[in-house]
Formats: structure tokens, C-alpha cells, sequence
């Protein structure tokens, strides 16, 4: 990492300064360390940027699942949305065939039928999720 990071004033629409952190005993944190603050309730004006942000520490928990993995847990338990890890994992494959069959369908339109079916099978898929 190079450099500070940029104010507000200096990087409106980008990465700037925008937190003040400190622990939560108050001491202040290491001099010169780097902080991303992300928003997980469901406030704010951007539902976009919170589900990215659930998204974000969702991904952090896989990574630290073997490490740190009471703190995996407890992530995923609180921003998971109450998807547990096999119907994440089905969700994510009726998500790939719900893509397949949409490139699939476009390759057979001017089948008729064959269209018709796959439309059928495909809002079935996406029913489910």
C-alpha cells in the first residue's frame, strides 16, 4: 500500500477517508494501519451497497472458516439472511442451470417447442430461489 488514503473533498465518488477508528476499549488503534468499514443492517439509502457489503463479510467468513472459525459462524449466522451453507450451495446450483438454460434457450428459439419447455423449466428454477 502506498501512500494515505485520499479525503473526501480530494476522491468524492472513490476510496477516501470517511471513518475515525478506534477499539472498542477506546485506545486508539496502531498508527499508520488501514480500515474498511462495511454496513450490514439493512438501513441506509442503497439497498445495492448493503448487499454488497453482506456479500463482502460473507466471503471473509469462507475465508476464515479453518482460522477463526467461531467468528466465521457467528458471521455467517448474523448476515447470512438465514441461508445455511446447503441451500446456499443448491441455490448456487439452481443459478447455474437457470444461466444454462437461458443460453441453451436462446440457441433453440427458433426451435418452438423446445423454447417453450425450457421457459417452463426455467421459471420453475427460479421459483425455488
Amino acid at each position: 500500500m502506498e501512500g494515505r488514503i485520499p479525503t473526501q473533498d480530494e476522491n468524492p465518488d472513490g476510496l477516501h477517508q470517511r471513518y475515525r477508528i478506534e477499539k472498542a476499549d477506546g485506545s486508539p488503534v496502531e498508527y499508520g494501519s488501514e480500515y474498511f468499514v462495511l454496513r450490514l443492517d439493512d438501513g441506509g439509502s442503497d439497498p445495492n451497497h448493503i448487499e454488497a457489503c453482506k456479500a463482502a463479510v460473507l466471503r471473509y467468513s469462507e475465508k476464515i472458516k479453518d482460522h477463526i472459525p467461531q467468528l466465521a459462524t457467528d458471521l455467517k449466522d448474523r448476515y447470512g439472511n438465514g441461508i445455511n451453507e446447503e441451500d446456499r450451495n443448491s441455490a448456487a446450483m439452481i443459478q447455474k442451470d437457470i444461466d444454462y438454460i437461458k443460453e441453451i434457450k436462446d440457441e433453440a428459439h427458433s426451435a418452438g417447442r423446445v423454447s417453450d419447455l425450457l421457459d417452463t423449466w426455467l421459471d420453475d428454477l427460479q421459483s425455488l430461489l
